[in-house]
């Protein structure tokens, strides 16, 4: 039912670029692409407005906002025929391969068990749970989003995309259902507007949907040089190291903002830049606000991405239309930068908090920078593996076929993507000092180059007779670089299933019941009160399972945006659930106690509460158990 839900949302929100795009005949990548530019355009609508809206409003409302624009469209559209694009099945099916891989990985790394409890694997428990918390956060505390995390306040981070599976949730009431389901969808987008570049580069319907295919592995070797370096058997690697994944789908798995600003980058690209004309249509218009918003999906990836968009722009400069080209790069900046601090993804006057947290803080690299230089330039080489040297090689023999580089815009977009995604993976980490930032630019910045490599390697293999590189020998490399990515790419993904004890996060079945119970009977809007236990990135903990599985706030912990403030309320839940003599807090509305996270304690706070005439009893197991002050409403 939740993937109905899903896709209705999904297509209501597609649906003003899928009608600006049937006006003309176009393949199904450029329709996709408009849909993908109009999602992402509605959705930064409806958060826009929402601002304004004194109190916030529910998370309905992309639904209505959008259905305003749909009116424009058909209105100024009145009287034009419907013309269906040309139809290429093969463009689907990199993404059937890619939902396939990730749904089974999906099925392993976040497991519910027989007995009722729950067994999450990295990332799953890392991401995932972050993003959980932030869509019940969407779906119950309404629009502009909060921090579920850090007692309800305004959430500095960029919270965009969960209006989608927010939105989906609030109709369909299964969060978990419609995150999955909404990446799923993000998914489908990113796979097809690939399929539909590597198809411009002159690869055949077959070609481009089996190179697609094999894109979603092709760019991983780090793991499998590993592996048969230490001569262990896999599953025994497996155990005690985390292999690095393919590079276009590991990220795809739990992280969908990165893989939505990759689809809108390519979606621009497809739209305005490769066809190279001037005219600012309807689709034109959608794309560039989809650019625009960059910030708001993907904070540091988007800001990569905002910057290719202007050397690609800068590259494109034209005698007789420059001032246009100019005029367009700089609204798209001075908007992006406008809606950043619009909709509180960065808050001018709140420093470092959002980064302050044990979280985000790792030691200073005592090597030098040169040191740092070759180790990040290493390993960036050994991640991608001969899939990305096979690509640049390529795109020097394509430059090189080319009478005029700069005439050839799919040429320059495959270029500027790998070499600012290379430098981008590269550079942050030699030279930053903080290192879990430099990391995370890396991390996001792999999208870039695999791109950039795919496309030529797409040149590789198509019907052009510039190449000059036969069919079987094109094969023969493709097969090579593949079988080097196999077993990378498959002890990646069982990986995911792995009994742990490391990397494992496991809830048990009474603490499943009883927040499961907690969503039920409290108000959505209810502050809880849970042991402040720290995520699997801080120290490998178990998390804060409150706003992640039962979708209600809490006063403070390590995820919230906003940790310098957050200090004093988590030291005070520290003291409360170890025991000591801490008084509750008067906004607390309800008192969540598990074994499995304060096991020293439980039985202790468990008498106590129960001794305590403001608070009742309101459903116990044996490991888990929950309170409700005694003036709290509770729903049947």
């Amino acid at each position: 039912m939740t993937l109905l839900t899903t896709s209705l949302v999904a297509l209501w929100l597609a649906l003003p670029g899928i009608f600006i795009a049937l006006r003309h005949r176009h393949d199904i990548a450029y329709v996709t692409a408009c849909a993908a530019a109009s999602i992402v355009s509605m959705l930064l609508l409806a958060a826009i407005i929402a601002m304004l809206i004194p109190g916030g409003i529910g998370a309905w409302f992309p639904l209505l906002a959008t259905a305003f624009v749909i009116a424009v469209v058909i209105y100024r559209g009145k009287g034009q025929k419907i013309m269906l694009p040309h139809w290429e099945w093969q463009a689907f099916l990199p993404a059937i391969c890619a939902i396939s891989l990730s749904a089974y990985v999906f099925h392993i790394g976040f497991a519910p068990q027989d007995d009722g409890s729950l067994a999450v694997h990295s990332w799953y428990n890392a991401d995932w749970f972050k993003h959980l918390g932030h869509v019940n956060a969407v779906t119950n505390l309404g629009l502009p989003a909060k921090d579920i995390f850090g007692g309800g306040n305004d959430l500095n981070y960029y919270w965009l995309f969960y209006m989608l599976p927010g939105t989906v949730a609030a109709i369909d009431g299964d969060p978990f259902a419609a995150l999955y389901w909404s990446n799923t969808i993000v998914t489908a987008i990113f796979w097809t507007l690939l399929y539909g570049l590597v198809r411009k580069s002159g690869a055949s319907p077959w070609r481009a949907g089996i190179l697609g295919s094999l894109a979603i592995i092709l760019f991983a070797f780090s793991g499998t040089l590993k592996w048969f370096t230490t001569g262990v058997s896999m599953a025994k690697y497996i155990a005690v190291i985390q292999p690095d994944g393919p590079i276009l789908i590991s990220m795809g798995l739990y992280i969908p903002q990165h893989t939505l600003m990759a689809s809108v980058l390519m979606a621009w690209a497809i739209i305005c830049y490769l066809p190279g004309r001037q005219s600012y249509s309807a689709a034109h218009i959608l794309a560039l606000s989809a650019l625009a918003a960059a910030g708001a999906l993907s904070t540091l990836f988007g800001a990569l991405c905002l910057i290719i968009y202007g050397i690609l722009q800068l590259l494109s400069l034209r005698r007789d239309s420059w001032q246009k080209t100019v005029a367009e790069t700089a609204l798209v900046g001075i908007a992006s930068i406008a809606i950043i601090f619009w909709l509180s993804i960065l808050d001018p006057g709140f420093g470092g908090n959002s980064i302050a947290s044990p979280v985000f803080v790792e030691p200073a690299s005592e090597d030098p920078y040169w040191y740092r230089f070759i180790d990040s330039f290493v390993r960036i080489v050994t991640i991608f593996g001969p899939a990305l040297i096979l690509g640049i090689a390529m795109i020097n023999r394509w430059a090189k076929s080319t009478k005029s580089v700069l005439d050839d815009r799919l040429l320059i977009f495959a270029i500027i993507l790998t070499i600012i995604g290379l430098l981008a993976c590269i550079l942050p980490e030699a030279f930053m000092d903080n290192l879990r930032l430099g990391r995370e630019i890396r991390l996001r910045a792999t999208f870039l180059p695999a791109i950039g490599a795919t496309i030529a390697l797409g040149w590789m293999v198509g019907n052009n007779n510039d190449a000059q590189i036969k069919p079987a020998t094109a094969a023969s490399f493709i097969l090579i670089c593949t079988l080097c990515a196999l077993p990378s790419a498959y002890m990646r993904a069982m990986w995911h299933g792995g009994k742990g004890p490391i990397w494992l996060t496991h809830i048990a079945a009474d603490d499943m019941a009883v927040l499961e119970h907690l969503s039920k009977v409290s108000a959505k809007d209810a502050m809880i009160w849970q042991y402040p236990e720290p995520p699997e990135l801080a120290g490998g903990g178990d998390d804060t399972w409150v706003p992640i599985i039962a979708g209600r706030t809490i006063p403070a912990s390590l995820r919230t945006t906003d940790y310098t403030n957050a200090v004093d309320k988590i030291a005070a839940a520290q003291r409360f659930f170890d025991g000591e003599n801490q008084s509750i807090p008067v906004n607390i509305d309800w008192i969540y106690l598990s074994r499995h996270l304060h096991a020293h304690s439980f039985e202790a706070l468990q008498t106590r509460l129960a001794n305590d005439d403001q608070w009742r009893e309101n459903y116990c197991l044996k490991d888990a158990c929950l309170f409700a002050r005694a003036s709290v409403k509770v729903t049947q």
